[in-house]
């Protein structure tokens, strides 16, 4: 595991973005129901794990609104 990877899932709330997506692809709306924490918070994480190659939007989105993340494998 890259350097980069490892700090972006050291923090418990991407690394639990993280074990949700790996089970399935998942919208911004769907994290932020299955974590219960703010909108802005799971923004920022999922873009943190977003740039470390954790996962990845899927584009273009089902749905421009609501962001579909996938993890990289």
């Amino acid at each position: 595991m890259a350097t980069e990877e490892a700090r972006a899932i050291w923090h418990p709330l991407r690394a639990r973005i993280l074990q949700l997506i790996i089970r399935e692809p998942a919208t911004l709306s769907q994290i932020i129901a299955t974590t219960g924490e703010e909108p802005g918070i799971v923004a920022y994480h999922s873009s943190v794990l977003c740039s470390a190659g954790c996962i990845q939007a899927v584009e273009p989105p089902p749905d421009p609104t609501d962001p579909l993340f996938e993890a990289n494998r």
